[in-house]
């Protein structure tokens, strides 16, 4: 720790400032994601955009107009995600993921948006030889929840997210 009392100093050059036809604006909806059992929203209106670089979202393999953010709402997938923060899904990401292969046992199953019954959750989705879908949080202290992948849309991949300090 530094305290400094005195003149103010240099503190050297300033990074370039960025250009805006570098950023993508992606709209953040009033909808949640529960972390946890599910919750319906009655309005998923744009109340705001943040800005994402291009080349970062193209690395993503996100294209701009195919991404949305909300919020997740809950504990279940802590300590991944928490309550509160920014979720980046990418729409064109639908597809769940097949059954586990052979040699990736140690690997987690993606995040995903989605709807179980019309309800909003965001949960790591693993795929059943048998048609099932395992719903599956980071918190040990919700078990996985079983569905068929019929009871299932899927809103798209989340692909980031960002911690928040909403208090």
């Amino acid at each position: 720790m530094e305290l400094y009392i005195g003149p103010p100093r240099e503190i050297g050059p300033l990074p370039p400032a960025v250009d805006p036809s570098e950023l993508a604006s992606i709209p953040l909806h009033e909808a949640f994601l529960s972390a946890g059992s599910g919750v319906e929203n009655a309005s998923e209106h744009v109340v705001g955009h943040l800005a994402f670089r291009h080349d970062w979202l193209k690395r993503m393999h996100v294209t701009p107009s195919n991404a949305v953010l909300a919020r997740a709402h809950g504990d279940s997938m802590q300590p991944c995600v928490w309550d509160g923060d920014v979720l980046l899904i990418d729409r064109a990401r639908t597809e769940p993921p097949s059954a586990p292969k052979k040699g990736t046992a140690g690997r987690r199953p993606p995040i995903f948006a989605l709807l179980d019954d019309g309800e909003a959750k965001v949960k790591r989705v693993q795929m059943h030889d048998n048609g099932s879908a395992a719903l599956i949080s980071d918190n040990p202290d919700y078990p996985p929840h079983f569905a068929r992948i019929e009871t299932l849309t899927i809103i798209g991949r989340v692909v980031w997210w960002g911690h928040t300090d909403r208090g």
